[in-house]
């Protein structure tokens, strides 16, 4: 009798205990996933890619463009995740395709007054060749080793011819760069073309086929100085004619000089104290505390505008203006659940961000906050459904075992 109660019990805890198993096994805790805040980077990258070869601004955008393919490249090749691509799309080809999409832009036919001869375009049907659609290009054709798949030798050609040489037709963007042949020269199109005249990083330097000693001083009419008190006093204009300072423009300005030698041209002083001024730290806005703004008269801030601030800060070796951790933590939780990163806690992930996100990161050297271990939410859990299923379950199975024992 004893023995008989004994195994009773033994069968009626074993199939609570099977009972357990399955609803644990069912339940939020086990369905949600534990991955790094980098594999999810990784992985809404690789959804940007699209089949074209080029990459998308999200993963549901229509059409791919240059900045959003630099952008997918370079976030790849700074987190090493051309292996999670591959695998997304493993019928693709992605290295070739791309390198393919980008060269179906480039403009190669050698006919007589052809002016776009070696650029490329930045949209299909786009009127004209541009400085800016070339630069991305060559930059995203280096990141996949293809530099050599277009002739260097006319893209420099194409690049040169874009200078205002003639001070009496340009007496005011005189030693600047046009991004169009027929446009004004700006400084951000000055950058474009520095940036693949002086980065030795993807050919050898090209200064040699431009006149640098004209670009100095053009940049240098560019930086705001007077009145001291304005709030653009040290940043630099898109070109003389404009009016406010911004980042982007500062950034581009600096970076140029810093390629052909002629930061000491410039108040430097002057252009710290600009871009510490678009550091947000008011605390009654916590959503943009830590990161900078584009403008001295936005207090929004972004990561276009914090990816250039803090390079900027660097290339003037005013690291004791940087507030690494605080710039760090607005980076860091501005990634969304999709594992992109938005400039609002509220705003969907796009890649343009995702690569400033990455590359700030990279500058801060805080690298280290993409291996955080995050939890992706399951999906709501019908409890009240599964303990009802699991509760029935169990009285059946209670049901028919005592049937067999003659309990009752």
């Amino acid at each position: 009798m004893k023995r008989r109660k004994s195994r009773l019990r033994k069968q009626i805890f074993g199939v609570l205990f099977f009972s357990l198993i399955f609803l644990i096994c069912l339940s939020p805790a086990t369905v949600a996933g534990a991955e790094t805040r980098q594999t999810r980077v990784v992985s809404f990258t690789a959804s940007c890619l699209h089949e074209s070869g080029g990459a998308l601004l999200y993963p549901d955008a229509e059409s791919p463009t240059f900045s959003a393919t630099y952008a997918v490249v370079s976030i790849l090749e700074t987190l090493d995740g051309w292996a999670t691509a591959n695998d997304t799309h493993p019928d693709w080809n992605i290295p070739a395709n791309m390198s393919s999409w980008v060269q179906d832009f480039w403009n190669d036919t050698n006919v007589a007054n052809n002016t776009d001869y070696g650029g490329f375009y930045l949209t299909e049907g786009a009127e004209n060749a541009s400085l800016t659609a070339t630069h991305y290009a060559i930059l995203i054709l280096h990141q996949l080793d293809e530099t050599f798949a277009v002739d260097y030798n006319i893209v420099v050609n194409f690049t040169a011819r874009h200078q205002r040489l003639n001070e009496t037709e340009y007496p005011i963007t005189y030693g600047g760069f046009a991004d169009t042949i027929d446009g004004n020269a700006t400084v951000a199109a000055t950058y474009y073309a520095l940036e693949l005249f002086g980065n030795d990083t993807i050919y050898a330097p090209y200064i040699g086929e431009i006149n640098a000693s004209l670009v100095v001083p053009w940049l240098n009419s560019c930086q705001v100085l007077s009145p001291t008190n304005s709030p653009s006093y040290g940043g630099f204009l898109n070109s003389p004619n404009g009016t406010v300072s911004d980042i982007q423009s500062t950034f581009m300005a600096v970076r140029s000089l810093e390629i052909v030698d002629g930061l000491g041209s410039i108040n430097q002083t002057a252009a710290i104290q600009f871009v510490s001024s678009l550091y947000q730290n008011n605390t009654n806005y916590p959503d943009y505390l830590g990161g900078y703004s584009a403008t001295p008269d936005d207090m929004v801030s972004t990561h276009l505008a914090t990816y250039y601030a803090i390079r900027t800060l660097l290339i003037l070796g005013a690291t004791n203006q940087i507030q690494v951790d605080d710039t760090a933590a607005w980076i860091i939780n501005k990634q969304t659940v999709g594992g992109g990163f938005a400039d609002s806690a509220e705003g969907s992930g796009l890649a343009l961000q995702t690569h400033w996100a990455v590359s700030t990161l990279a500058l801060l050297n805080r690298m280290n906050l993409l291996e955080e271990i995050i939890f992706i939410e399951p999906p709501p859990f019908p409890w009240l459904i599964v303990g009802g299923v699991v509760v029935v379950a169990f009285l059946v199975i209670f049901v028919v075992i005592g049937r067999r024992k003659k309990w009752f």
